[in-house]
């Protein structure tokens, strides 16, 4: 089984908290990156993620970038991988969490790799049946679809053949049944 490590890369932008928006654009600008990863430079784990959307969701809702923190845009939970878990298990927390972008650390939490959807799918074109699977139940899913699905559990992350649509959710049947 392939590892996060093996994949991931290794070259990850990283800012302070007190670093304002502006900065941050410039930095996944100049870097062709999508997101900072937001951490206190003398610590080596993360405290979170700022991405573009993040920034463009800012200025959109008339925020001032100069005096926006990046300690002020971070996702609200923080999800990391271990370096050495399975590519496959990553792949299900992105799709479970909603996830582009994952920041990986070793075992003690320090920040060594970042894992994003587009590394996933250039490593193991197996896995693009499942991301296309998550794109069906949730992008192009019609309103008031009640017909069952092949897909990932959108509350275990797990494949099955066949997924109930629930509150707007697919799932399997044995997290219906909880």
């Amino acid at each position: 089984m392939v590892k996060v490590k093996e994949i991931m890369k290794t070259e990850v932008v990283s800012a302070d908290p007190e670093t304002n928006a502006v900065q941050l654009c410039r930095m996944m600008n100049n870097n062709q990156f999508g997101s900072v990863v937001i951490k206190e430079f003398d610590e080596g784990e993360p405290l979170g993620i700022v991405t573009w959307s993040a920034i463009v969701t800012l200025i959109a809702k008339g925020g001032n970038p100069y005096q926006t923190k990046a300690k002020n845009l971070l996702r609200k939970k923080l999800i990391t991988v271990d370096q050495d878990k399975s590519l496959l298990d990553a792949s299900r927390m992105m799709v479970k969490n909603d996830i582009d972008r994952l920041p990986v650390v070793n075992k003690t939490g320090k920040l060594v790799g970042i894992l994003s959807y587009k590394d996933v799918l250039a490593s193991t074109p197996e896995l693009i049946e499942i991301m296309s699977e998550k794109l069906k139940a949730t992008v192009m899913r019609p309103p008031g679809f009640e017909n069952d699905i092949e897909g990932v559990c959108e509350d275990c992350g797990d494949y099955y053949n066949r997924l109930r649509n629930i509150g707007s959710r697919w799932v399997c049947r044995e997290c219906t049944s909880r």
